[in-house]
């Protein structure tokens, strides 16, 4: 997507601004793309043109889909994305014992017949 040295691309935290390292950005239905650096950067180069979406997604974040257009030369973006709030259910743990091996598993059918 970017080639040249005056382009610059990058993805941050909405909340506290900080860089998303690890974040994938991929042009949608296309193999090109990249990974976000330690500080958010990320670049890559493409042959795709015209108007695309690219997709950037991570873990515990939503998932962006921005539109771009493509004519050839870089493209700088400036992303922000959203953590996702998740809410776990309920879980119920319960102690319990069992034992494992066939000695004990023998002695224990004989009484109960």
């Amino acid at each position: 997507m970017a080639s040249g040295p005056d382009s610059r691309e990058w993805v941050r935290q909405r909340r506290q601004r900080t860089p998303l390292r690890g974040a994938s950005v991929t042009i949608k239905d296309s193999y090109d793309g990249g990974t976000a650096d330690s500080l958010g950067n990320f670049r890559f180069k493409t042959t795709e043109k015209g108007n695309m979406t690219l997709v950037i997604t991570n873990i515990g974040y939503n998932s962006l889909e921005q539109p771009i257009s493509l004519t050839g030369t870089p493209v700088e973006l400036r992303l922000t994305m959203k953590e996702t709030l998740s809410e776990l259910k309920a879980v119920t743990i319960t102690a319990g014992s069992f034992t494992a091996g066939d000695a004990k598993r023998e002695r224990s059918s004989a009484h109960s017949t």
